[in-house]
Parts: structure tokens; sequence; C-alpha cells
């Protein structure tokens, strides 16, 4: 992408504490498919943005778990978020519903997705952000390669 007057502003991160922080438009695209409180038991103390934060800035820093920034919550909170996140197979769904915004984004302004052409509709470039923090990787086993659900069929919490 090339810097020029329109995507500079749009992109800057002047408020954010690190540049991997969401945004107050990202997170609204992220806090509907998020899960609620539970409605029994000890209620929520942890903010969901803080632990999505900390999330990408261990994606795009590369650090341990333990090396977390303390203005983040404690790196056990946010493992233990990561890892139910991921059994629960929320950050593909995620992950799925921000594809298909950004196509339906690049469709409606006239323009054409790359991978679209080639037909390789499972690789996309938020497609395994968070791949190479929850297992190491298994040689040989891949997943069937499926376009993302259209906005009305991603299941909303």
């Amino acid at each position: 992408m090339a810097w020029t007057e329109i995507t500079r502003p749009r992109y800057e991160r002047d408020c954010a504490r690190y540049a991997s922080d969401l945004t107050d438009d990202e997170w609204a695209l992220i806090e509907p498919l998020t899960p609620a409180a539970k409605r029994i038991g000890r209620p929520r103390k942890t903010r969901l943005r803080e632990v999505v934060n900390a999330l990408l800035y261990i994606a795009s820093s590369g650090c341990a778990w333990r090396l977390l920034p303390k203005e983040f919550p404690p790196f056990s909170t946010v493992q233990k978020y990561f890892y139910r996140w991921r059994d629960e197979r929320l950050l593909e769904i995620i992950s799925h519903h921000l594809v298909a915004l950004a196509r339906e984004e690049r469709l409606l302004s006239g323009g054409l997705w790359p991978d679209v052409a080639d037909d390789r509709f499972g690789e996309s470039p938020c497609e395994n952000a968070f791949a190479h923090l929850g297992s190491p990787m298994r040689s040989g086993a891949r997943r069937p390669l499926m376009p993302p659900a259209p906005l009305s069929a991603v299941r909303r919490r």
C-alpha cells in the first residue's frame, strides 16, 4: 500500500500506546463478535479490548507471553482468553468476518480482491495471524480451502 494524503490519516496511530493497538473503529467491528459476560458467577473485570490489544502486540512483536508489558492484563489472563477463543474457533470467526467486510468494501468500491482471480479463498492476509501462538506447525495438515461466509451467515453472540 502506498502512503498517500488519503491513506496516511486513515492509518495514523497517534493516540495508541502501541502501534498494534486497535482504534475505536476497528474495535467496533470486533466487539459484537466477542462473547458476552456470563450471567452467573464473578463479574468480568478484564476488558476484552485490552486482551485483543495484548494478543495483537504479541503477534506483531513476537514477544513471549511472559514478556508482555505491564500496561496489558496479566499474561496468564491473556493466555487463558487466547486458548479459549482458539478452541471455540472465535479467532477464525473474527478473521472470516473481517475478510468478508474487506471484500465487500473492495467490491463496492469497484476494485478486485487479488486472490479471487486465482480461486484461493482460504488464503487471506489475516487468515493465520495468530497461528504461531497456538500449537507447533504440523507438516502435511491442511484445512480445506473455503470462501468466507457472507455477513448474514456470520454467527453473532
